[in-house]
């Protein structure tokens, strides 16, 4: 996908772990497992490098993985998404990125207020992203939970395997007895 006109390659590659322009989500250990659509954002420059809110005052930068591991779901973003007036989409993009994880660095992070969804959402915010000025965690999670592409099978596995491993085994309990609603 050729953002710009120019001849540098912008192609999401699942298969090389490569997401550049996207919104990309990982699963977080325990929490996904109980919660499937709960996990752990990050945001992709024009390279591919993500980055993420992972603690306080850290951001994680890989061109592979979140601080939480791989990528099982992104969302690529176009440039025709965000509302930038003047100049270049992609060193806006980069750049409301960066703003955004220099923001971040200087932060504690928390689980409900302040946390990687928060990040994402401020660059978003910054580009207007989908005519839209307060993007927060709970219209991420559903973006990306909705509109958001699986990596592959295996990581579509990876993700709600434990999820669905977790429910039968508590309704054989409480087929069998061994646990009461009451």
């Amino acid at each position: 996908m050729d953002l710009e006109g120019g001849s540098e390659d912008f192609s999401v590659c699942p298969a090389k772990d490569h997401y550049p322009v996207c919104i990309v989500w990982s699963p977080i250990p325990l929490l996904t497992w109980v919660l499937p659509f709960v996990g752990h954002l990050g945001v992709a420059t024009s390279e591919g490098i993500i980055h993420d809110f992972i603690g306080p005052y850290t951001i994680n930068t890989s061109s592979k993985r979140t601080g939480f591991g791989v990528v099982t779901r992104y969302l690529p973003v176009t440039m025709d998404q965000l509302k930038v007036e003047e100049g270049n989409k992609l060193k806006r993009w980069d750049a409301a990125i960066e703003n955004a994880s220099k923001k971040y660095e200087g932060m504690m992070h928390n689980l409900i207020m302040n946390n990687c969804h928060s990040h994402v959402a401020t660059a978003l915010n910054e580009l207007e992203y989908r005519d839209h000025t307060q993007w927060n965690t709970l219209l991420l999670i559903i973006l990306v939970f909705f509109a958001g592409k699986n990596v592959s099978m295996g990581r579509t596995l990876y993700t709600f395997l434990p999820f669905v491993i977790i429910c039968s085994m508590f309704l054989l309990l409480l087929t069998f007895g061994v646990v009461t609603l009451s």
